[in-house]
């Protein structure tokens, strides 16, 4: 289970980074901003992927996960500015988010 989840995290990493970062003002630096829902597993396996990542391709990575994520994330994602380049949340949650992204 562990490493599907790994394989699932980097390859939507690097998917994330093929996509490249939404628009604003560019900088010198590439940083690859990621929200998730700290879930049942915990974090040590994120930041693992992440910190390996890192190193291999040469891009800062700001994790941000939470239980409750999804409240953190809906004004965010209303207001336009400054949303994740990933988002990683369970569907089926309560409130509803992901359920309203993908209709």
């Amino acid at each position: 289970m562990k490493k599907i989840l790994s394989t699932a995290l980097v390859l939507s990493l690097a998917a994330g980074m093929l996509t490249g970062c939404g628009g604003g003002k560019s900088d010198d630096t590439n940083t690859l901003k990621i929200s998730g829902l700290n879930g049942g597993y915990g974090t040590k396996g994120w930041e693992a992927v992440v910190k390996a990542f890192e190193k291999k391709e040469g891009v800062k990575v700001e994790l941000n996960l939470e239980k409750n994520i999804a409240e953190t994330l809906r004004p965010v994602i209303t207001s336009g500015k400054d949303v994740p380049d990933l988002i990683y949340l369970s569907v089926g949650s309560e409130g509803g988010l992901v359920d309203t992204m993908i209709s």
